[in-house]
């Protein structure tokens, strides 16, 4: 093999691999707990004084979240409440210790509420 034709070779496989590392999507988890969106990875007693006082749980409320195109949120009643997650083309009720997936496959900002609790907004960054 020359010397050009291993440069070619190596070359698609650094393309081809590139690809394959941009194509694994990744999945989030939010957790409704206290009437707010958190981070999924809360720890459980964080999450256990959300649920108890309205001041922490503001304090931790999740605003804005980044993914990239494709990936998956996984949301979470975490909460002794039913919540209704929605936005355009994802419409759920959640009772409590149910969960829903959406998954992202344009990029924008989409804007998540619940039904119930009006005050219970998440903007996702959809990025490329």
């Amino acid at each position: 093999m020359s010397r050009f034709s291993q440069l070619i070779s190596s070359s698609i496989i650094v393309v081809l691999a590139a690809a394959a590392f941009q194509a694994v999507a990744a999945d989030h988890t939010v957790i409704q707990a206290n009437k707010t969106f958190v981070d999924g990875s809360t720890p459980q007693d964080k999450l256990d004084a959300i649920l108890k006082d309205e001041a922490v749980a503001k304090a931790a409320t999740l605003e804005t979240l980044t993914v990239k195109k494709g990936d998956t949120i996984t949301f979470k009643n975490g909460d002794t409440v039913t919540h209704h997650v929605f936005t355009t083309g994802f419409n759920e009720k959640q009772e409590p210790g149910q969960s829903s997936k959406l998954t992202f496959s344009d990029s924008g900002d989409v804007i998540v509420r619940c039904a119930i609790h009006p005050k219970m907004k998440l903007t996702v960054k959809v990025t490329d």
